[in-house]
C-alpha cells in the first residue's frame, strides 16, 4: 500500500467492496478483481491486493 505524507500526516488510499461473511464471490466480482490486478500492475508505486478483513490492510 502506498502512503502519502502531507504536513507530517500519513495518508493511505484504498478501495473496498464488502460482502457478508462466508459469501462466495460471484463470477462478475472475480472479474473485477482480475481487472484490478491488470490495471494497477501498470503502476510501480501502487499496491493492489485482495484482502478479506480490514486488519489485512496494514
Amino acid at each position: 500500500m502506498d502512503y502519502y505524507f502531507t504536513d507530517n500526516e500519513m495518508i493511505a488510499y484504498f478501495v473496498a467492496e464488502t460482502k457478508s461473511a462466508g459469501q462466495e464471490l460471484k463470477p462478475s466480482e472475480k472479474r473485477k478483481i482480475e481487472c484490478g490486478y491488470a490495471h494497477f500492475n501498470e503502476f510501480e508505486d501502487v499496491e493492489y491486493r485482495k484482502v478479506s478483513t480490514v486488519g489485512e490492510l496494514n
